[in-house]
């Protein structure tokens, strides 16, 4: 395991906790407009927006918003190449996963849950 510093470990939140506090956002309200969704889950939203950016302007506040490797000498994030896909009009391409790299070196890919997925694990 790679050692990393506290500033490291800012970069990486920044990064990957942001990126996932944003996705869920947009899983609740999935291209609706936030103001036609109940109370709670406008409350959620906004929390979760509220999360990110104090995340995001600490890291900001402490030189940490963009860097590309860590003090280590570690990538902040890598890219793999995914199996070729064909798309439903015949195109075959091979689609590019970009995710990110902990300080230590493991790199974590977190599944997005499918609405489907999504709407099965939660109550309203």
């Amino acid at each position: 395991m790679q050692e990393y510093t506290p500033q490291d470990s800012l970069v990486y939140l920044n990064r990957s906790v942001s990126s996932q506090l944003e996705v869920v956002a947009d899983l609740i309200y999935e291209g609706e407009e936030i103001d036609t969704l109940p109370e709670n889950l406008q409350n959620a939203v906004s929390l979760l927006d509220s999360l990110r950016n104090e995340i995001r302007n600490e890291a900001e506040h402490h030189g940490a918003a963009r860097a590309a490797h860590y003090s280590n000498g570690v990538p902040t994030s890598t890219r793999f190449d995914d199996a070729p896909t064909t798309d439903p009009d015949g195109e075959t391409y091979l689609p590019e996963v970009h995710t990110d790299v902990h300080p230590s070196g493991n790199v974590r890919v977190f599944s997005i849950p499918t609405n489907k997925d999504l709407l099965n694990n939660l109550s309203f």
